[in-house]
């Protein structure tokens, strides 16, 4: 099974709520919540979606236990977003990156996420996401 299936796994599990469910699949790279799971020499990409995957798990968890997670949350998902650009999952990243600030009330940087996410070309679910996002920024 290739890494990038073993980073889409967890990440639909946090979507849906299963937050052991993540934890279990990501295995050995989950090293907690805020703490960037090893490169192990992964391609970009391949890191990329894991930090993905982590960053989210964070903010999820964050929000449930530790604020200052939300800050290791925002540097993985900064990074995942970096070494994402020019991919399809970078709006995703972008959109995860936008959530954090927004939950450490940094209404102003969530806002910015938002509207760069909207300048890309990206499909109607993300466009719908990105106004969710500007919008709970603009409250």
């Amino acid at each position: 099974m290739g890494l990038l299936t073993i980073a889409s796994i967890p990440i639909e599990l946090v979507r849906s709520g299963d937050f052991a469910g993540a934890v279990q699949a990501l295995g050995p790279l989950w090293r907690g919540v805020g703490v960037k799971p090893p490169r192990r020499g992964m391609p970009d990409r391949e890191y990329a979606l894991l930090l993905l995957a982590c960053g989210l798990l964070s903010i999820r968890l964050g929000r449930m236990k530790q604020a200052n997670a939300l800050e290791s949350a925002k540097d993985m998902l900064s990074e995942s977003a970096r070494l994402l650009e020019g991919q399809p999952e970078e709006c995703a990243a972008r959109l995860y990156l936008g959530s954090a600030y927004s939950d450490s009330g940094e209404y102003h940087e969530a806002l910015a996420i938002a509207d760069s996410v909207l300048e890309m070309e990206a499909d109607s679910e993300v466009v719908i996401c990105a106004s969710v996002l500007k919008a709970v920024a603009l409250k």
